[in-house]
């Protein structure tokens, strides 16, 4: 065992020990099944998703999906990322497409929605760029048959120097400046119909100078107060829409501040199709001051961790009074914490789904095509304090090809004792560590719900009687932090570094045996305290 180091500096105080032992036979840990984390048990706590790998998901005949559906209306949600990279959801059976459906930075969550087509044997693949578990909910599919017309992913715009789209147009044409617009040929491109009356778009904005938003809107028509994407300074970000094509098979993107833009088809409606595409028109802004097309549901105040608001979405913005199903795009900001928000039709039960996930003080936007409920409402909860924005792009009809499901979970390929969205810092804290270990060649570690039980139970009991070493007989990190005000990401991330710093502490965390790690971190009024356990 080394010495605890102890050190001042700006008046933040912290300790860290390490502890390396031999592992004890007779040792013992539950293996981790999340057997219910997913609507059928199938595709859960299948482990972190490796760098360049392609997993191979079934979705058709699964989550009230048909067998024979032809496009599944998913909602993907990339957590515990290892580093910045991106994902790409696709037909199985075609070769990968030159298109992202996700990107993210190291140790963020976060989704996008996404129409796919169904690939061979009722499959989508989705290839992780970088390490992350992956997360997918569907809402709704459109079974053989229908009008809608899905596509293996083309890129149709990429302003960035040197990179290319599906047929050389739009490719390197330079950042958007801020208050311009752009006029993005889509009909007649990446299998697009020269007729199609609206496209499913993957919209992307990157290297911006600045925070700011995108509207992407049908050219011809006025621009309106809406927006598909936000981002900040430096981001990378996605989300997926579906819009109307304007004058001349065109769709208008709006840049509100300098940014790369990036715009990827995925299918489309052809003229008298089922779906009814409209110019955005807002629904919901709860911010005061803030409008929306009819007044209504205009200034309401921030909704509450835990609340549910009742949305009226039919006859509303140019949706039809028997709508069946909605397409919307959710955004939330100034959020007071960490949490998600899920999209859901009133009069059912809430679904174990989340439609868009945040950080405090972040705002982020996703697309989403809705199963009307109730009294011609959606159902919006959000789990921390947030406010939210809702804008609608189109309906479909009752009667229409459009199967609205309630949102049921296909995938999550977190253990079970993570699959939930409440221990946000435990999760953080095995990500970065398998982080670590991938880089310098060590085999991840599996997250141990026993073991962590007793790191946790160590972390209370050190905060209860002080800083030292448990008997558990694992080897073992602990450590102590002074700021307990740092959310739970943030202390996950700061004793991690101190830990990564110390040679004893890194040479636990890269030790090549240990197969599993418990994680306990608890805060009190005197700091953050947190433990690492590891065997083999």
């Amino acid at each position: 065992m080394s010495s605890p180091l102890s050190r001042r500096r700006h008046r933040r105080f912290w300790s860290i020990a390490a502890l390396c032992v031999a592992v004890p036979l007779g040792v013992t840990a539950t293996t981790v099944h999340a057997g219910d984390a997913t609507t059928d048990g199938l595709y859960a706590g299948a482990g972190l998703r490796p760098a360049g790998s392609v997993l191979e998901l079934d979705v058709a005949g699964r989550g009230g999906t048909a067998s024979n559906a032809s496009a599944v209306s998913l909602n993907l949600t990339a957590t515990q990322t290892g580093g910045e990279g991106f994902a790409t959801v696709y037909p199985c059976g075609t070769q990968r497409p030159g298109a992202s459906t996700i990107n993210y930075g190291r140790g963020e969550t976060i989704a996008n929605g996404i129409i796919s087509k169904v690939g061979s044997n009722g499959k989508v693949c989705i290839y992780t760029h970088a390490p992350a578990h992956m997360i997918v909910d569907v809402n709704g599919f459109f079974p053989a048959g229908a009008d809608y017309r899905a596509l293996t992913p083309a890129r149709l715009l990429d302003t960035r120097p040197g990179q290319r789209t599906t047929d050389g147009r739009h490719a390197g044409d330079g950042v958007r400046r801020a208050g311009t617009v752009l006029e993005l040929d889509v009909a007649g491109r990446g299998g697009t119909a020269s007729s199609a009356a609206a496209v499913t778009v993957n919209l992307t904005t990157t290297q911006p100078n600045a925070a700011g938003f995108a509207t992407l809107y049908p050219c011809g028509e006025s621009r309106p107060e809406a927006s598909t994407i936000n981002y900040g300074r430096g981001a990378t970000i996605a989300n997926s829409v579906v819009t109307k094509v304007g004058s001349n098979g065109k769709v208008c993107i709006f840049t509100h501040s300098q940014a790369h833009v990036i715009a990827d088809v995925t299918g489309y409606f052809p003229a008298g199709s089922d779906f009814r595409p409209l110019a955005p028109a807002r629904l919901l802004d709860t911010r005061p001051g803030f409008r929306t097309t009819d007044g209504r549901s205009a200034g309401t105040g921030r909704l509450g961790g835990g609340d549910v608001l009742a949305l009226d979405v039919t006859g509303r913005g140019g949706t039809s009074s028997s709508s069946a199903a909605v397409s919307l795009n959710l955004t939330v900001t100034q959020t007071a914490g960490e949490g998600f928000a899920t999209v859901y039709p009133c009069g059912s039960s809430r679904p174990e789904a989340s439609t868009i996930n945040y950080a405090r003080g972040e705002t982020i936007a996703n697309g989403i095509i809705a199963k009307v409920g109730s009294n011609g409402t959606v159902c919006i909860y959000t789990h921390a304090a947030a406010h939210v924005i809702v804008d609608v792009d189109g309906f479909f009809p009752v009667g229409s090809d459009y199967r609205p499901l309630t949102p049921a979970r296909l995938l999550d390929s977190r253990p079970a004792a993570l699959a939930g969205p409440s221990d946000v810092g435990t999760a953080r804290s095995l990500a970065a560590l398998n982080q670590l270990r991938a880089t310098h060649g060590a085999g991840p570690v599996s997250y141990d719900p026993n073991m962590s039980a007793q790191a946790m139970a160590w972390s209370e009991e050190m905060s209860r009687s002080g800083f030292r070493h448990s008997s558990l007989g694992y080897a073992e990190n602990i450590a102590w932090h002074s700021q307990s005000a740092m959310s739970p990401t943030q202390a996950a991330d700061t004793l991690n570094d101190m830990w990564v710093n110390s040679p004893g502490h890194f040479r636990n965390m890269t030790d090549p045996r240990w197969t599993r790690v418990g994680i306990g971190l608890h805060v009190d009024g005197s700091g953050w305290w947190g433990t690492h356990v590891f065997t083999d």
